[in-house]
C-alpha cells in the first residue's frame, strides 16, 4: 500500500518519522546487515506493465499489486496526477522507474521492498537533459512500420522516445506514428520475447524498425487448431520444425524431414517410387483395425484421408507443427486420435517486390546391405538344392545319378542338373554372369527449381511461387515430374475487415515401377509390369538380359532353349519393365479464402470456403511379345486398362474469436462451427487381345469391361475453445468438439470430444530467482478425448451387390447384400493424459522438454463372428481397449556463440509401448499371418507381435534326429531345423509358436547441430531406432533355401553343407518343400533385427559477402552442398528398415505390421545447389 507522508497541521512541510517509519527503517537496517546486495528483492524483482494512458498513481496501484513492493513519498513531492504510457516486459523495477520519472522533479530510493519517492535535488535537476518533452512543443513527426525479422508486422510495439514518458503503440499492420520534441530525437522499441532497440531519428521522417527475438524469452509463436499461441502460454505437446529444418532434406514429400527432427515421430513406408506417401505414425500406434494416419491441416485446411504429400513443395511450407496430445488435438474432434499436422505456409511481407531462386542438381544411388551371389555361386546353389531335393526324395538315390538316372527314379525336371551349369561348377571364365540388381537399378538424376516472388504494402502482402522437380528412380525406367504452384495474399480493406486468399495447384507426370498388387485393376500378375526390386531374386545371373542378336531374352525362350527343364519363374523383369508402358497423371488444385471482420475491439468473426479437387488418370499396356514367363509368345494377349479417379473435398468454417485482457487476467475464446464433405468418382476400364499392338484403344480389344465406383462422406462440427492466463503465470485452457459424420450409425452419429490443460509458470513467480541457472520453468499437465473416425464409407450400413440368379433354368440379373448393418457403428475414443515440464537454461539458450503420455482407445473397431442365421459370418462392432503409454525428451540449444563461432544443437529421445486390454466377448487373441509369417494380437500383450517358431539349430547326422528327445516335424532330414519344444509336449505343433518382438522399436533418437563461421554455415542431422523387428519377404525367400530363388551371398555363405557343416540356415531343397523345410517363412530366422544409426541429412553452405552481391546487384547469394542419407548403419539385410507394407487394408496393416511386402533401397542422394534473392 502507499505511504502518504504529509503534515497537515504544520505551516511548513515536516518530514514526519513516525512509528510505522522508524519500524521500516529497522526492518532495512536488518536486511541490509543479513542479506547479500544481489540477492535482495529489489535487485532481481522484475515487472510486467502494459498501461496507456494512466495517471502515475494508478500506476503505483499497477505496480504494488503486480510486485511486494510499497511505496512511500510526500503528495507534495510526487505529481501523481501526470499521464503516462508505458509498456515492459519482465524488466527491473529500477529501469522502470527510471523510464517513467527521467525529465521529472521527482527520483526515487529502493530498500528492498520498500520504493521512496522523493523530490529530486538542485544537483539531480542539472544533471537532467535540458529539454524535456513534457509539455514541450512538438517540433518533428516521424513514422513508420515495426516488424519482426522475417518482415511480418509487430502490432502493439511500444515506442517511445528516449528520455521522456512520451510514447505510441504500434498499429495492427505495425504502423506507427510519433511527434517527437526534435530531428535528434532517439526512440526506445520494445515488445514482448524482442530486444528492445534505440533508433537515432537523425531528422527522417521515415523510420522502420525490425527487431530481433530475445534469446531470453520464450515466446515462440506455434500454430495450434484454429489459432496460434506462444511456447510459453501452450500447456500442450506441441513440436514445430520451422521451413529452414525441413528444407536441410532434399525430397519431394517433405514429411521425410520430420524423422528425427522431433520426439514422438516415426516416418514409414516403402518409398518405392519418387513422391509416394510415407506413413507418419505419431506416439505409436491407437488402433488396431482404423487408419493410423495423422489429420493433416494446411493453412487452416484439412486434407482429405490418404491424400499425396508430393503436392506439397516443401520450399513453400513456413513452419510445420505437430499436435501430439489429445488436449492440443481434442479441437479437430473424430479425427485426431492418430495427431494433427498443422501446416503453414509462407507468406508475403511488407516492403517492395522480393524475388527468391533456388535450384540443386544431385544424384542418387542405394546404400542398403542387400547382395545376391553371382552366377557362379548360384549355380553351386542351384546344384546343391537339385541333388538334395532328388536324394531326400526316396531311397537309392545319389547326388552322383545322371539325369537319366534322375527320370527314371521319378525325380523330374527339377532333379535335372542343367548342361549349361557345369561349366560354371567347374569354375569356367568368361561365362554369362548377369548382375540382375545392377542391371534393374542405377544412380538417379534428380533436380529442382524454385522461385518465389513476395512483396506487400502496408495493407496488402502476397507471395507466389513456381516449383519444378524432376527426379529419376533409381528402378530403371521410372521416373518423377512434378509442377507446382502457390499464391496466397493477404488484404487489410479497412480497420475492420481483413481478407485473404490461399492455392496451390500440382500437376504430376509419372511413369511408376510395377507392383506386387496389380489384381487390383484386375490385370494378370504375369502379364503386368514386374516389380523389378523383388523379380531380381527370381532370375538367376546365369540368364543373358539380351540375346546376341540384340533383342531381349524372355523367359518362355529361355526354357525352350535349356533342355527343357524347369526354367525361371520370372520374366526377363528388364524386358517387360521396358516394353510395358505404365504412366499416371495426377493434377490437384487446394485452397481456401477467408474473410475476417472486426465488429468491436477484441472480437473478429472470420468465414472461410475450402476445396480440394484431386483427379487421377492411370494407364498400362502390355504388348503381345512379353508377358507371362510359362506361355509361348504366340499365346500371349496384349492388355490394357485405364483408371480415372476424381476427388471432390469441399469445407466451410465460421469462427468467433474474443479476446480480453482485465488487468492480470487474459481471456481468449473460440466458437467455431464447421461442415466438410467429400465425393470420390473412380472409372475403371480394361481389356486384352487387341488387334495391334500400337492400336491401343480400349475399345478395340476384344472383350473390353468397365467398373465405375462411387463413394461419399460428410462431416458436420461445432465446437469451442477458452484460454485462461492469470499473470503470466498459472494458465488453463479447454475445448468441446461435437461432430456429426456420416459414417456411423444411425444412432450415434454424433459424438463430443473434450478437452481441459493446466500450467504453471514457476519462473515468473517472485520466488523464483533471478540470475540462476534456469531462466524459464514451466509445468503442465493436459486430459482429452478424440475420435479415429478412418473405417471406410459406409461401414454401419448393409452394402449391396449385384449378382446373377437361376430362376427357372434361366439366369436373371439381382443383387445380396454383402455387409451386416450395426445402427451402432460409431467411432474409436482415445482418452489420453499428458504431463510435461519445460525449461530454459542460460537465458533460453538452451530448451528442455519432458513428456510423459498415457492413453487408452475404447470402442476399438474389430470383426466379430455374428449367428449365421443372419446370413453373414462377421460384423463390423465398437468393442476392445487398447493402451499406449511413452515418454519424449527433447533439447535444443542456440546462439551460442565463441568468437566468430555461432553453435546451435538439438536432441530428442523417445519410447512408446502399446498393451492390448481386452478384445471381443471371450476372445483373447487374434492371430493374423501374411506370406507365411505369423502376427499375434493378445490381450496382455502388444499389437502384432511376430509369431513364429524358435529355430535352434541345424540337425548335422542322422544320429541327431534319431536322439532327438522332441519329435521332429514329418519330413525331417539331415540339414533340416531343429525347432524349440516352446510348450514342452515332446512334439512340434502350431502350438511351439512364440512371440519373437514386434515393429514398434523400443526407443527412437535423432540429434544434430548447425554451426556459421563467417560467411559458412553447417549443419547435420542424425536419426535411429532400437529394439525393432521387421520380416522382409524377398530378404526370407532369398534365404530360404528354396531353389527357386536366387540366394543372399549371407545364406550362401552360411548354409549347411558337406563344403560348410557348421552351416547355420538349413540346406537349400529345389523340389521336396516339407513342413520342417517351410519352417523358414514362419520362424525367428527370418524376423530381422531393423535398428539403424542414420546421417539423415547434411549441408555445407556459403554466403557471399555483401561486396560479392553488391557488385552483382542482387541481395544475396548462396552456394550449398546437400546429402540426405549419407551413411546408414544396421545388420538388417534388406532394402529399408523403415519400410512397411502399405497396400493391404488398415487392419492387415496394423494387426500385421512388421511385414515388409515390397520395398525399394535406401537411398543416399548428394546435390549442389544455389540460392540467390533479388
Amino acid at each position: 500500500m502507499k505511504k502518504l507522508l504529509t503534515l497537515k497541521r504544520s505551516l511548513f512541510p515536516v518530514f514526519k518519522y513516525d512509528l510505522k517509519m522508524k519500524l521500516s527503517t529497522l526492518f532495512l537496517l536488518a536486511a541490509l546487515f543479513s542479506m547479500q546486495a544481489n540477492d535482495a528483492y529489489g535487485q532481481r524483482a522484475k515487472v510486467t506493465l502494459d498501461l496507456n494512458n494512466v495517471s502515475i498513481g494508478q500506476l503505483i496501484d499497477e505496480i504494488e499489486s503486480k510486485t511486494e513492493f510499497e511505496f512511500v513519498y510526500k503528495i507534495k513531492d510526487v505529481n501523481i496526477d501526470r499521464i503516462v504510457s508505458i509498456k515492459v516486459d519482465r524488466e527491473r523495477i529500477t529501469n522502470v522507474l527510471n523510464r517513467v520519472f527521467q525529465n521529472t522533479e521527482t527520483t526515487f530510493n529502493l530498500n528492498d521492498r520498500r520504493i521512496y519517492l522523493v523530490k529530486r535535488t538542485e544537483s539531480e535537476r542539472t544533471s537532467q537533459p535540458e529539454e524535456s518533452n513534457l509539455g514541450a512543443k512538438v517540433q518533428f513527426s516521424v513514422n513508420g512500420a515495426v516488424t519482426d525479422e522475417d518482415g511480418q508486422p509487430l502490432p502493439g510495439a511500444s515506442i517511445i522516445e528516449q528520455g521522456t514518458i512520451n510514447g505510441v503503440s504500434s498499429d495492427f499492420d505495425g504502423n506507427y506514428t510519433i511527434e517527437v520534441s526534435s530531428g535528434n530525437a532517439i526512440l526506445e522499441v520494445s515488445y514482448l520475447g524482442y530486444s528492445t532497440q534505440e533508433i537515432a531519428v537523425s531528422g527522417q521522417t521515415t523510420v522502420n524498425i525490425q527487431l530481433l527475438p530475445d534469446a531470453g524469452k520464450l515466446e515462440e509463436v506455434v500454430i495450434i487448431g484454429y489459432g496460434s499461441t506462444t511456447k510459453e502460454k501452450f500447456n500442450g505437446a506441441v513440436s514445430k520444425v520451422d521451413g529452414e529444418a525441413l528444407n536441410n532434406f532434399s525430397s519431394a514429400n517433405f514429411e521425410q524431414a520430420l524423422s528425427g527432427n522431433v520426439s514422438g515421430i516415426q516416418v514409414l513406408g516403402n518409398g518405392k517410387n519418387p513422391g509416394e506417401n510415407s506413413v507418419i505414425q505419431i506416439r505409436g500406434l491407437n488402433t488396431l483395425t482404423a487408419g493410423t494416419n495423422p489429420l493433416i491441416v494446411i493453412d487452416g485446411n484439412p486434407l482429405s484421408e490418404g491424400s499425396s504429400f508430393s503436392s506439397i513443395n516443401t520450399q513453400d511450407i513456413e513452419s510445420v507443427n505437430i499436435l501430439k496430445d489429445a488436449a492440443s488435438a481434442a479441437i479437430y474432434g473424430s479425427r485426431a486420435s492418430n495427431g494433427v499436422i498443422l501446416i503453414t505456409t509462407k507468406k508475403g511481407r511488407q516492403g517492395s517486390l522480393k524475388v527468391t531462386y533456388d535450384t540443386y542438381y544431385g544424384f542418387q544411388d542405394r546404400i542398403d546391405n542387400f547382395e545376391l551371389v553371382d552366377a557362379y555361386d548360384a549355380a553351386l546353389f542351384d546344384s546343391d538344392s537339385r541333388n538334395f531335393g532328388y536324394v531326400s526324395g526316396g531311397p537309392g538315390r545319389s547326388i552322383t545319378d545322371d539325369n537319366a538316372t534322375r527320370d527314371a527314379n521319378g525325380g523330374g525336371k527339377r532333379s535335372r542338373i542343367p548342361n549349361y551349369l557345369q561349366g560354371y561348377l567347374d569354375g569356367q571364365a568368361g561365362l554369362t554372369n548377369t548382375n540382375w540388381t545392377e542391371a534393374v537399378f542405377r544412380t538417379a538424376a534428380q533436380q529442382n527449381h524454385y522461385i518465389n516472388l513476395s512483396g506487400g504494402t502496408e495493407k496488402t502482402d502476397y507471395s507466389i511461387s513456381f516449383g519444378y522437380l524432376n527426379q529419376e528412380n533409381i528402378i530403371m525406367d521410372s521416373d518423377y515430374k512434378r509442377y507446382t504452384a502457390n499464391m496466397q495474399l493477404n488484404s487489410q480493406i479497412n480497420k475492420r475487415i481483413r481478407f485473404g486468399i490461399t492455392s496451390n495447384i500440382s500437376l504430376v507426370n509419372s511413369n511408376p515401377t510395377g507392383e506386387a498388387g496389380w489384381s487390383n485393376y484386375g490385370v494378370d500378375n504375369n502379364r503386368a509390369q514386374p516389380d523389378p526390386s523383388f523379380s531380381i531374386i527370381l532370375m538367376q545371373p546365369y540368364y543373358p538380359i539380351r540375346n546376341t542378336d540384340g533383342t531381349f531374352a524372355i523367359a518362355n525362350q529361355l526354357q525352350d532353349n535349356n533342355d527343357n527343364w524347369d526354367g525361371p519363374i520370372s520374366e526377363n523383369t528388364v524386358a517387360q519393365t521396358e516394353l510395358t508402358d505404365f504412366f499416371e497423371r495426377r493434377l490437384r488444385l487446394f485452397g481456401n479464402a477467408y474473410v475476417e471482420v472486426e465488429p468491436w475491439d477484441n472480437l473478429k468473426f472470420k468465414t472461410s470456403l475450402g476445396g480440394d479437387f484431386n483427379t487421377i488418370f492411370t494407364e498400362f499396356f502390355a504388348p503381345s511379345n512379353i508377358g507371362n514367363y510359362r506361355t509361348p509368345v504366340a499365346n500371349n494377349l496384349t492388355q490394357a486398362f485405364e483408371n480415372n479417379a476424381r476427388r471432390e473435398n469441399f469445407i466451410t468454417e465460421n469462427l468467433l474469436t474474443y479476446n480480453k485482457i482485465l488487468d492480470k487476467h487474459t481471456f481468449d475464446a473460440l466458437l467455431g462451427f464447421s461442415y466438410q464433405e467429400e465425393s470420390f468418382f473412380n472409372t475403371r476400364l480394361q481389356g486384352n487381345n487387341f488387334a495391334d499392338d500400337n492400336l491401343r484403344n480400349i475399345a478395340g480389344a476384344t472383350n473390353p469391361s468397365a467398373v465405375v465406383g462411387r463413394s461419399k462422406w460428410a462431416l458436420e462440427s461445432y465446437f469451442a475453445r477458452l484460454q485462461y492466463d492469470y499473470d503470466g503465470r498459472y494458465s488453463l485452457s479447454g475445448s468441446f468438439r461435437r461432430d456429426g459424420s456420416s459414417r456411423f450409425g444411425a444412432n450415434t452419429k454424433y459424438g463430443n470430444f473434450a478437452s481441459v490443460s493446466g500450467g504453471w509458470t514457476l519462473s515468473n513467480e517472485t520466488f523464483f530467482p533471478e540470475d540462476g541457472l534456469l531462466s524459464f520453468a514451466k509445468l503442465r499437465a493436459s486430459w482429452g478425448q478424440t475420435g479415429n473416425n478412418q473405417i471406410g464409407d459406409f461401414g454401419s450400413i448393409a452394402l449391396i451387390d449385384p449378382d446373377n440368379y437361376v430362376v427357372d433354368g434361366q439366369l436373371v440379373p439381382g443383387s445380396y447384400t454383402q455387409t451386416s448393418p450395426n445402427p451402432d457403428l460409431s467411432w474409436e475414443t482415445n482418452t489420453a493424459l499428458n504431463m510435461g515440464v519445460d525449461l530454459g537454461i542460460l537465458d533460453n539458450k538452451i530448451l528442455f522438454t519432458a513428456e510423459y503420455y498415457k492413453s487408452k482407445t475404447s470402442d476399438l473397431l474389430l470383426e466379430v463372428p455374428v449367428p449365421q442365421q443372419s446370413g453373414f459370418s462377421q460384423s463390423l462392432q465398437n468393442i476392445g481397449e487398447l493402451e499406449n503409454k511413452g515418454f519424449e525428451f527433447e533439447i535444443r540449444g542456440n546462439d551460442f556463440e565463441i568468437g566468430e563461432l555461432k553453435l546451435g544443437f538439438n536432441a530428442n529421445i523417445t519410447s512408446s509401448r502399446n498393451e492390448v486390454l481386452a478384445l471381443g466377448e471371450g476372445q483373447e487373441q487374434i492371430i493374423q499371418s501374411n506370406g507365411g509369417m505369423g502376427f499375434l494380437t493378445k490381450v496382455g500383450g502388444s499389437i502384432a507381435e511376430f509369431y513364429a517358431y524358435d529355430i535352434q539349430g541345424v540337425f548335422r547326422t542322422q544320429a541327431e534326429i534319431d536322439a532327438a528327445t522332441v519329435t521332429p516335424l514329418a519330413g525331417t532330414e539331415v540339414g533340416d531345423y531343429v525347432v524349440r519344444d516352446a510348450d514342452g509336449d515332446g512334439q512340434i505343433t502350431p502350438d511351439d509358436r512364440v512371440t519373437l518382438g514386434d515393429y514398434n522399436p523400443d526407443f527412437t533418437y535423432g540429434f544434430g547441430f548447425t554451426l556459421n563461421y563467417k560467411g559458412f554455415d553447417f549443419n547435420a542431422q542424425f536419426t535411429g531406432i532400437e529394439g525393432r523387428k521387421v520380416s522382409d519377404r524377398m530378404v526370407y525367400f532369398a534365404e530360404s533355401g528354396e531353389g527357386f530363388f536366387v540366394p543372399t551371398q549371407h545364406y550362401f555363405d552360411n548354409y549347411y553343407s558337406d563344403r560348410n557343416p557348421n552351416g547355420f540356415f538349413r540346406r537349400p531343397d529345389f523340389s521336396s518343400f516339407s513342413s520342417a523345410g517351410r519352417l523358414t517363412r514362419s520362424s525367428s530366422l527370418s524376423v530381422y533385427d531393423a535398428d539403424y544409426f542414420r546421417l539423415r541429412s547434411l549441408q555445407l553452405g556459403y554466403n557471399f559477402q555483401e561486396s560479392v552481391t553488391n557488385y552483382l546487384g542482387i541481395d544475396f547469394l548462396r552456394i550449398y552442398l546437400t546429402g540426405n542419407n549419407i551413411f546408414n548403419s544396421t545388420n538388417f539385410r534388406g532394402y529399408n528398415p523403415d519400410a512397411l507394407d502399405t497396400r493391404d487394408s488398415n487392419n492387415q496393416q496394423t494387426l500385421t505390421r512388421g511385414w515388409i511386402q515390397s520395398a525399394s533401397p535406401l537411398t543416399r542422394f548428394i546435390a549442389l545447389g544455389l540460392n540467390v534473392k533479388f
